[in-house]
């Protein structure tokens, strides 16, 4: 189980060399960062809370330190809620809208499936998350520092490697969200990877 940036650390050593634990450390915090935003990946269902009668607004509190990128699904006793009764505010904030405020209390009525990403110093990771995509961050954060010219860990060739490894990890995690949403296109995007693999820095 990765349970810390730091386990990373070891699978990065002969690749580059002379790279410093800041430089390492700052770009797996980038690379998670970055594809839990844009795969959605990162997923949790909250624990359920109570639902109050007319009240408008309740907080996220995800397990670890994250910020709400979407709301995947709302449920009350179980039954799904349509996406235009609420809306995220603030990447920590369940609102419902106006016409769609509940009027009844239920004990833990209220569910909420949320898409996470990491805040920039985000320290307390999932590690259910860095183990399934363990490989995705590590081929992002180490081609973003082979890409860095001037350096003594620069390597271009050894860049495109992990450049590939990276793209298929990201389609796969596109997919994943596919099938389990059963809704949209197939089509994965990956103009944002396209091109010399020295844009990931």
């Amino acid at each position: 189980m990765i349970n810390r940036y730091s386990d990373f650390y070891p699978f990065m050593v002969d690749d580059l060399p002379g790279c410093p634990t800041i430089e390492k450390l700052q770009k797996l915090r980038q690379a998670f960062r970055e594809f839990a935003m844009e795969t959605e990946s990162w997923t949790e269902e909250l624990a359920k809370v109570n639902l109050v009668a007319d009240q408008t607004t309740y907080d996220l509190n995800p397990t670890y330190d994250g910020l709400v990128k979407r709301i995947v699904w709302v449920k009350i006793s179980g039954s799904a809620q349509s996406t235009s009764h609420y809306e995220l505010r603030n990447e920590r904030q369940l609102y419902w809208k106006s016409d769609y405020v509940p009027s009844t209390s239920v004990t833990s009525g209220l569910q909420v499936k949320v898409a996470l990403y990491p805040d920039v110093g985000s320290r307390v990771v999932d590690p259910n998350f860095f183990t399934r995509w363990f490989e995705a961050i590590l081929a992002k954060a180490k081609c973003d520092l082979m890409s860095m010219e001037g350096k003594k860990w620069y390597n271009p060739r050894e860049c495109e490697k992990y450049f590939a490894i990276y793209r298929k990890r990201y389609a796969s995690a596109i997919k994943e969200r596919y099938v389990e949403n059963k809704t949209g296109s197939l089509m994965v995007n990956l103009s944002g990877l396209t091109g010399k693999a020295g844009s990931f820095a």
